[in-house]
């Protein structure tokens, strides 16, 4: 639509529900005002029948096979009915964001199928974390998976993360040891072309679910996320995180600044679209995969109707791709990832915590008392605020003392025995 003369581009936004009765829409119109490169404003007006684009069609199309790159998947199609692409490599990282029943879990099923559809165990290994421990539970024991398990615990996400950031350090070595700058240059080097020394694959990890990951541990998560977001990409490795809650506690600051590219389905507010995509239009969309996409290259989000895979064919692809390709995984990477909780960080400014000699002198105070606070440590032992707060730190560091939980008091999580074992007699 042209605008007519006189009339304020800003004012059309504002007529939406007014154009919507008048259109007699069966629901939320959306308008692009302007249409990016051109003298007009779009307005989206949902079809009465919204028709299912089946997986199926996609690959029998032609189009994804041309679509290049082993992380490329398909997304959809947009309004005028072509399919549209997303290559991870190139996004460098991914959000996907989508309240219940929108089509983010079916959107998820779908790159992980294009992946596996496409590449070998070779070129590419995953890894999955799914705290709902259902979501992506047909591809355990994948070929392609970093790892036979799906992670399912928040501490052990902690670990996979790290382990992360360890193998990009790894690569980053090896990277600068042969004179090249990303994983394409290390993988066109004559001995790997030649198989003397094994292809280096890519490395996608997908977290669902990601609010309660967030929740469980937020800043060793989102520390270790900002860490491998900002320097991953040459080293091949390249993250998805899907949430139904895109609040700004979970997709805080640091994360979207490192996280380029955008997906949103449908979300129950305004707010929740502004936090994933800068504006707002994710609240107006019907649901059942449909999406606004927003790589980095692009000034406006793309409407896209994703495509719906069932559980039956999942499981048929699955195992398909199990039959015909040999599982080989790394019985180190697998204990580094399913380890319980490495060791604790140490107290700021307490290079050993075991080394100040007030140390276990504030531990048997706290289980002789069974209360723990530094207050109370400054007034049974007679130190300075300053120190008394940085032993209980150390203390709670260690796993000894509960964090404290609003009003409740911390809770004593060492017994007299275990004391005795470590320190000596409490007496």
């Amino acid at each position: 639509m042209t605008m007519p003369a006189g009339i304020s581009v800003k004012k059309i936004v504002g007529y939406s529900d007014d154009i919507a009765m008048t259109l007699a829409s069966r629901g939320a119109i959306r308008i692009e005002a302007p249409i990016p490169g051109k003298n007009a404003v779009g307005i989206e007006v949902p079809n009465d029948k919204s028709a299912v684009i089946g997986f199926k069609e996609v690959f029998e199309s032609g189009e994804f096979d041309k679509s290049g790159g082993p992380l490329s998947f398909v997304l959809g199609k947009d309004i005028s009915g072509k399919f549209v692409f997303c290559n991870i490599a190139k996004a460098p990282h991914l959000i996907v964001a989508g309240s219940t029943g929108s089509g983010k879990s079916v959107c998820l099923n779908i790159l992980l199928l294009s992946i596996i559809y496409k590449s070998s165990p070779e070129d590419v290994r995953i890894v999955l974390v799914d705290p709902k421990r259902v979501e992506f539970a047909n591809y355990a024991g994948l070929p392609h998976l970093m790892i036979p398990q799906i992670i399912t615990e928040p501490d052990k996400t902690v670990n996979v993360l790290q382990w992360a950031i360890n193998e990009m350090e790894r690569r980053y070595t090896l990277f600068q040891s042969h004179r090249v700058r990303d994983i394409g240059e290390y993988n066109s080097l004559d001995e790997i072309v030649s198989k003397q020394k094994p292809k280096m694959p890519y490395i996608v990890m997908i977290l669902d679910e990601f609010a309660d990951l967030m929740s469980a541990a937020k800043k060793e998560i989102e520390d270790k996320i900002a860490r491998l977001a900002a320097k991953a990409r040459s080293a091949g490795i390249h993250l998805v995180i899907a949430t139904q809650r895109p609040s700004v506690d979970v997709i805080t600051g640091t994360i979207k600044n490192n996280f380029p590219t955008r997906i949103a389905f449908s979300l129950t507010t305004a707010v929740d679209s502004k936090t994933v995509l800068d504006q707002g239009g994710a609240e107006k969309l019907l649901g059942h995969g449909d999406m606004l996409y927003f790589p980095q290259n692009q000034s406006e989000p793309t409407r896209i109707q994703a495509p719906f895979v069932t559980g039956k064919e999942i499981d048929e692809i699955v195992d398909y791709v199990k039959s015909h390709n040999e599982a080989i995984y790394d019985e180190k990477v697998s204990k580094n990832m399913l380890s319980r909780a490495s060791e604790p960080p140490k107290a700021v400014g307490i290079k050993d915590p075991t080394e100040d000699d007030m140390f276990v002198p504030a531990l048997r105070c706290f289980i002789e008392s069974n209360q723990a606070s530094s207050s109370f440590l400054q007034r049974r032992l007679g130190i300075g605020w300053n120190r008394a707060s940085k032993l209980t730190d150390a203390i709670e560091e260690l796993g000894y003392i509960s964090r404290p939980d609003g009003n409740n008091k911390r809770q004593i999580l060492i017994t007299k025995e275990q004391f005795r074992e470590l320190y000596g007699d409490i007496d």
